[in-house]
């Protein structure tokens, strides 16, 4: 595939919005997506009514280690696994 982007003021997002239509950009959110709710599933086995800041830091770590950033709502995810309410 080639992609032909004008370098000009808004050249990175052309570039973002071709990459975001490609079908291989498709396939890494998909794998994305495999691997966070993989790890909050075994986050959430392992660590369930724990300290909210302990299983945040925890699923931060393991996120990053499959090279995913961690967003804010983590910290919500983080407190549903320590009320045992994460469905």
């Amino acid at each position: 595939m080639t992609v032909k982007v004008t370098m000009n003021s808004g050249w990175e997002k052309a570039l973002t919005e071709q990459i975001q239509r490609s079908p291989e950009w498709a396939k890494l959110q998909q794998k994305a997506n495999e691997s966070l709710r993989g790890i909050v599933r075994e986050v959430n086995s392992e660590m369930r009514g724990g300290q909210v800041d302990a299983i945040h830091t925890e699923l931060s770590r393991r996120l990053r280690d499959v090279g995913i950033e961690p967003n804010a709502n983590l910290k919500e995810t983080a407190r549903a696994i320590a009320d045992g309410t994460l469905r």
